[in-house]
């Protein structure tokens, strides 16, 4: 209970706990792009046309 009271009470601690929110922001965010990226990968390619001669 006293880290809880010493992270948010001090300038320092609450510049660490908005970097641990910053960091856990930007897991979300790369694995949310990551995962469409690799979902839009595995679709048919069927919407672009053909040019056969």
């Amino acid at each position: 209970m006293e880290l809880i009271k010493e992270l948010f009470s001090s300038s320092l601690g609450i510049m660490s706990a908005l970097m641990i929110l910053f960091m856990i922001g930007m897991g979300v965010f790369f694995t949310v792009l990551f995962v469409k990226k690799a979902y839009e990968a595995q679709e048919p390619q069927s919407e672009q046309p053909q040019n056969r001669q």
